[in-house]
């Protein structure tokens, strides 16, 4: 099975860089084999910081106690996404920091919590790095 990996350097700004994770050692049972081609697409999906877990975790409690009123009245998709999704102005905020390395916004779905997009080196300078199991 081969799986490929995209390491990316995050940056805050345009004017400064930082690096939220760098993975040098490669995992077990992983390998490294050599840089992406320019021209090979990737997935890549950016999992954003959820809120309000605490209620959440209140109406799991809740809607899982037989004692309680709420018992058996399970959430929707939907509905958790609505509770756990960062506010609308912190996906704009990635999706504009998205879009100045030249991924365009039509490209990504937004997923509440989770943005998806497809990314090429050639398209976009976002630094990536391919392994496989």
């Amino acid at each position: 099975m081969v799986a490929w990996v995209v390491l990316l350097l995050l940056t805050v700004s345009s004017a400064s860089r930082f690096v939220f994770h760098n993975r040098m050692d490669v995992p077990e049972p992983w390998q490294r084999v050599g840089r992406a081609h320019g021209l090979q697409r990737q997935e890549i999906t950016i999992a954003l910081k959820q809120q309000n877990l605490a209620l959440l975790n209140e109406i799991f409690v809740n809607v899982s106690d037989p004692q309680n009123s709420m018992y058996g009245q399970f959430l929707s998709r939907e509905e958790i996404l609505d509770i756990v999704s960062p506010p609308q102005h912190q996906v704009h905020r990635v999706l504009d920091w998205l879009h100045t390395y030249g991924i365009d916004r039509v490209s990504i779905k937004v997923l509440g919590d989770v943005l998806l997009f497809l990314y090429s080196k050639a398209c976009c300078t976002l630094n990536s790095t391919t392994l496989s199991t």
